[in-house]
Parts: structure tokens; C-alpha cells; sequence
């Protein structure tokens, strides 16, 4: 994998302008803040083995978090965006205020909701992360200072201004006190919660790295998820609308020049020559024909045994009589 791939973004779940997201970073500082790749790789030299002389060692020691993002306009139609990334440490926290905030809300929320706002006692309603005076609390979720909090809300649909329905606001607080806020009812709420609570961040976190490793060697190698690079044919294919050869027919040069030297009669298929009765400047024999000229009397000669017949003869007989060479493709001589 390129050094210059620093993060790596899954989706898991999106409500609105807020999104929980696997993240992979690939990079860190020395001391000297240069970066240092999160795929180390090195070889050296081992007597372990009496075949092999020189091993190789892959070390992977990327950072992995759920994070947490808001990204959207405010009010001044200014693009804001914030992200809370959740590591290991702090994931049981973040899982543990998900879950009983969501607990708590939905078994309260007849004392809670009313028909168009929150009930007066539970205005001031907050469930949020971090620690309480004396100690006790969900805990931090980062190490940056941010805070999450949630409190209900009566939602309304705003085609159907009159309908409503039990909802909740997701507060995202960094640690100069910007707030960015998501509101969501609370089934999504809670869909948010189980997602969470049965979300494994390692198991997740290596799939999203293998994804990124695998697209990488695709766009490196030539070629992309979504274009595939084309087969080059070495044969252009061929017309599917192939015609038919013209059957071979032997010239009457040939036929003369073979009634002269054999004493063989020769025979006419019955459907070869036909007879049709004279039309003023033009004759038509073919199969399937249409033509707006009146009906012709058509009448086919038997086959039979023909002599010898000089070539005078023949060319005034043929003077009458038009051959049709090509049946199939009814072409016209």
C-alpha cells in the first residue's frame, strides 16, 4: 500500500449529517516527525533453516477507532465538520452510554413525550458522557475532550406538520464547547445503540484494511473496481448478418460444350425452367413475389430427355425464356 493512504473510511451507519465510521490510520510521527507507514517490512539474514539463508518479517501496527462524524451546513450555510474517534480504550464507555441512554428514554417515554413537546419535568432531560463530580459516570469516550449528549425531543413531519413523534437530539461537544447536532427518532436511536453495542472494532478494522490493501493493488496495477480494463481481441468478431454463398451454377458454355462431346442426355429439374405467359416490356419468375399486375397462367414442363441441339436453336429458344439463377435471394437477371 502506497505511504500516501494516511486514512481509510467504512461506513457502518449514517442518520442524517452524522455517520459511524471504522477508521484505519496508516501513519505516525517520529520524532523527527517524519512519517512512519503503518506496513513495515524488513529482511535479514537466519541460519534457522538449512535450506534458507534469508527471511522476511511483515509488521502491521496501524491505529483503528469507531469515529463518530458530523459534517454539514449550518444556519449560514458554512460547512462544518467534526469527528470523535472512539479507540479500544474507550469503546465500552461510548457502548455503555449508547445503550442506557437509549434504555432510559424508551422507558420513560409516556412520562416523557407528549402529543407536540417534551413534558415539562423532562425538559431538562441530558444523558451525556464523562465523568460526574463525585466520580461516577459513563466515562471519556476520546482523549481530545469531547463530549456526547442526548435529550428528547418531539419531532414533527414536516409535510404533515400535525403528525409527530417521539424523537431524540444527538449532541456532538468538542472541547472548546462547538456543538453540532443530529435529531433522529427514537427507533433510529435505538438501531444506533444495538449497532454499537454489537460492533467488534478489531474484527472490523482489519476487514476495512484488507478493502483498502486490495483496492490499492488495483488502482496500482492498471485497473479499477468500477472500469475493468478491456479484453484485447486478436480477432474481430465476426457479422452475425452473414449472407449465404450464391450456389455455383455451370455456365451454358460449359453445357454446350459437354452436350457436344457426350451423347448423355441432359435433365431439367422440374422447378427449374418455367414457363409464364408474355407481359409487355417485362418478365418476373421468382418465388413469393408480389405484384400488383394482373394474375398469369403459369405452367410448369415435366422433366424429360432432351437430344443434342446446336447452338442457333438454343439462343432462339432462350429468347422467350428468363432463367432464375438465384431462387433463394430472388434476384432478378
Amino acid at each position: 500500500m502506497r505511504k500516501s493512504i494516511e486514512k481509510i473510511y467504512n461506513n457502518v451507519m449514517t442518520v442524517g449529517r452524522i455517520s459511524l465510521e471504522t477508521l484505519v490510520v496508516n501513519g505516525s510521527k517520529n520524532s523527527e516527525n517524519m512519517r512512519l507507514d503503518s506496513l513495515y517490512y524488513n529482511t535479514f539474514q537466519s541460519e534457522k533453516y538449512a535450506d534458507v539463508d534469508q527471511l522476511d518479517n511483515l509488521k502491521i501496527n496501524n491505529q483503528k477507532y469507531l469515529a463518530l462524524i458530523y459534517k454539514g451546513y449550518n444556519d449560514e450555510q458554512k460547512f462544518e465538520s467534526e469527528e470523535v474517534w472512539v479507540s479500544d480504550k474507550y469503546l465500552d464507555n461510548f457502548k455503555d452510554f449508547l445503550i442506557d441512554a437509549y434504555e432510559q428514554l424508551s422507558s420513560k417515554a409516556d412520562e416523557i413525550y407528549g402529543k407536540t413537546a417534551v413534558n415539562p419535568e423532562y425538559e431538562e432531560y441530558i444523558i451525556q458522557t464523562g465523568y460526574e463530580e463525585d466520580g461516577s459516570g459513563y466515562g471519556n469516550i476520546d482523549g481530545l475532550g469531547h463530549t456526547v449528549y442526548v435529550y428528547p425531543q418531539v419531532c414533527f413531519i414536516e409535510e404533515e406538520a400535525k403528525k409527530s413523534y417521539a424523537g431524540v437530539v444527538l449532541v456532538i461537544e468538542n472541547e472548546n464547547g462547538e456543538q453540532y447536532a443530529q435529531e433522529m427518532s427514537l427507533n433510529t436511536f435505538r438501531l444506533m445503540a444495538m449497532t454499537v453495542r454489537d460492533y467488534n472494532l478489531i474484527q472490523d478494522a482489519r476487514a476495512t484494511m484488507i478493502e483498502g490493501m486490495l483496492y490499492q493493488l488495483l488502482a496500482s496495477g492498471g485497473g479499477s473496481i468500477s472500469s475493468p480494463a478491456k479484453k484485447n481481441l486478436s480477432k474481430p468478431l465476426k457479422s452475425r448478418n452473414s449472407l449465404k454463398p450464391l450456389q455455383k451454377r455451370r455456365p451454358l458454355s460449359e453445357v454446350i460444350n459437354s452436350d457436344d462431346d457426350d451423347d448423355e442426355s441432359a435433365e431439367l429439374e422440374e422447378n427449374d425452367v418455367e414457363e409464364v405467359e408474355e407481359k409487355p416490356k417485362r418478365k418476373v419468375i421468382g418465388k413469393g413475389n408480389k405484384s400488383s399486375a394482373p394474375s398469369k397462367t403459369v405452367k410448369k414442363t415435366a422433366a424429360k430427355t432432351t437430344k443434342k441441339v446446336a447452338l442457333n436453336d438454343i439462343l432462339s429458344e432462350s429468347e422467350g425464356i428468363e432463367l432464375n439463377l438465384d431462387e433463394e435471394e430472388g434476384e432478378e437477371y
